[in-house]
């Protein structure tokens, strides 16, 4: 049955970073924390959760011209979500990418 879940994503963490020719590579650990809000479930209640997670994060960027770039960004690891029944460590992992002004 279908259902709208919206999740927020906060992380933190220090990185190991190097600059080599307009690439600059990051790799560190990281924690943070998730919300989500589910609405429209079957029994139609609405539920929030927050969840800790922590992994770790990579990001290379290229720049393009002056100070834009394109950049590619990775987490992988772990959250501990509640739910009704029980809690569980669940794996997790995004990628994103996209263009960024270094300031």
């Amino acid at each position: 049955m279908p259902y709208d879940e919206r999740t927020f994503d906060g992380r933190a963490g220090l990185a190991f970073s190097a600059d080599i020719a307009g690439l600059r590579a990051r790799l560190g650990p990281s924690l943070g924390v998730v919300f989500t809000h589910q609405s429209r479930l079957p029994d139609n209640r609405t539920r929030d959760s927050f969840s800790p997670e922590g992994g770790i994060s990579a990001q290379a960027a290229l720049r393009l011209l002056g100070p834009v770039e394109v950049f590619a960004q990775a987490f992988g690891g772990a959250a501990h979500l509640a739910t009704n029944v029980s809690s569980r460590f669940v794996w997790r992992g995004d990628l994103a990418l996209g263009l960024a002004v270094r300031l």
